[in-house]
């Protein structure tokens, strides 16, 4: 689940891991930390949690 949500949160605007965890927080998860974010980005890509088109 927390993928799609990344995905959809980086197709609207290029974030880095810090940021998708305060749009994140600001969208009521608040137990998601900024390491949870960035490992899965990067295990997922790669690459850091910025998303470069």
């Amino acid at each position: 689940m927390l993928s799609l949500l990344l995905l959809h949160l980086l197709s609207e605007q290029e974030s880095y891991g810090y940021e998708l965890v305060k749009r994140l927080h600001a969208l009521g998860l608040t137990d998601v930390l900024e390491g949870t974010v960035y490992r899965h980005c990067r295990g997922s890509s790669g690459r850091t949690a910025s998303h470069r088109g």
